[in-house]
């Protein structure tokens, strides 16, 4: 990691750390009570991704000749990064029931994570309510409540259109969201992607249907949320209007970049023993585990279709063994599906930059933040065991 980017990314923690102990002595819990903040607590013990994207891009905006109305600068620097990582991390709490990440498997623990994730809204809207300048408070309220409808629709379709038996029969159903879809998608993006896609992997005719849905889905659980509150900061800064349109797409594909690599990082096997401030080690090849298709593993099925993944895929096995994993990984590294998906992201990132000004002072901050599509803990162990099979 960049150096600079480094202590500028601990300065970024250090201003949203201010805003979430607010928000914990706003809430009606007791600060000391782990249960209700341990999502948040391991997000701002590390780096939290989105805090600093929202920082770094109002800087960048800055550079560019945006001039806010009057908003306070706390609002860009301390106010908004907290909020962009408190709005993923109720999500996050969604997400745990609905995959099984987290150690979130038996009943208890679900109703626990229901409770907690319906009592973090109430609490966060609360201090939304009280927190936010009243000028602009409609557009952050507006902006927070798309992500959580979109993500919320985004995890639907997942369960309905994005399982192993919708690849296999090759059928996406249709859905009752797709008038609001049209007002939130960005299709000619979307578009743009699906093209990244073809060029740099091996697809079957068959995937095609399967991979516009799947890039919907992704665009709604991870992008929009880097794409609201992009047009949101716009929106307060009052930027050209080309200007405005280069950043939303370089917003877009970020987050799309992102989720592919999330999604290849998924399949690494559990003794690598990685982490991230939203993910433990048992929730390695998860996906599989809940028979998820995302692009590596729809490009692997096509590239070994009688392989042991596959077979896993068509049982009726709910659990994956440390031993299984193994065989998982070793299947993949000796395949080329997995290293496809890692060059669409390159890719993406690629798309991503060419929307920025390289002559930004942010630009290069910017521009590490990328790299992640490039090289991460994730992807070594995929190289590594690529030099080294035998």
């Amino acid at each position: 990691m960049d150096p600079n980017r480094h202590n500028d990314m601990l300065w970024v923690r250090a201003k949203t750390l201010l805003e979430y102990e607010k928000f914990q002595y706003f809430s009606l819990a007791n600060p000391s009570c782990k249960v209700f903040f341990a999502i948040l607590d391991r997000k701002m013990k590390g780096l939290p991704l989105r805090a600093y994207y929202m920082h770094k891009l109002y800087e960048y905006l800055l550079e560019e000749g945006g001039r806010n109305r009057g908003v306070p600068v706390s609002f860009f620097t301390h106010f908004l990064p907290f909020v962009a990582e408190a709005v993923i991390s109720i999500q996050y709490y969604h997400n745990q029931v609905l995959d099984g990440k987290g150690g979130v498997g038996n009943q208890l623990e679900i109703q626990q994570n229901v409770v907690i994730s319906n009592l973090f809204k109430d609490w966060f809207y609360d201090f939304l309510g009280a927190m936010c300048p009243p000028a602009i408070a409609n557009e952050l309220q507006s902006c927070v409540r798309t992500v959580f409808n979109c993500v919320d629709i985004g995890q639907w379709l997942e369960k309905h259109n994005g399982l192993y038996r919708n690849w296999r029969e090759a059928h996406v159903g249709a859905h009752h969201f797709t008038e609001y879809l049209s007002a939130v998608l960005e299709r000619q993006q979307l578009g743009r992607v699906e093209s990244v896609v073809r060029s740099q992997a091996l697809l079957c005719r068959s995937d095609r249907k399967f991979l516009s849905a799947y890039l919907e889905r992704i665009y709604l659980t991870n992008a929009i949320l880097y794409r609201e509150f992009t047009k949101l900061i716009l929106q307060l800064l009052c930027l050209p209007e080309s200007t405005e349109a280069s950043i939303n797409r370089f917003a877009v594909y970020f987050g799309l970049m992102h989720q592919i690599v999330n999604d290849n990082g998924d399949l690494v096997h559990s003794k690598a023993k990685l982490t991230t401030e939203e993910k433990v080690i048992g929730d390695a090849q998860s996906d599989l585990r809940n028979r998820t298709v995302t692009l590596p593993v729809c490009l692997h099925l096509n590239e070994c279709p009688n392989g042991e993944i596959a077979k896993f895929l068509q049982s009726r096995k709910r659990c994956i063994s440390s031993a299984m994993q193994t065989r998982f990984f070793k299947e993949l590294v000796n395949h080329s599906a997995i290293y496809q998906s890692i060059r669409v992201g390159k890719a993406l990132k690629n798309l991503a930059l060419k929307e920025l000004n390289p002559y930004n002072r942010q630009y290069l901050l910017l521009e590490d933040m990328c790299k992640i599509a490039d090289n991460n803990k994730y992807y070594r162990h995929f190289y590594d065991a690529r030099v080294n099979r035998k």
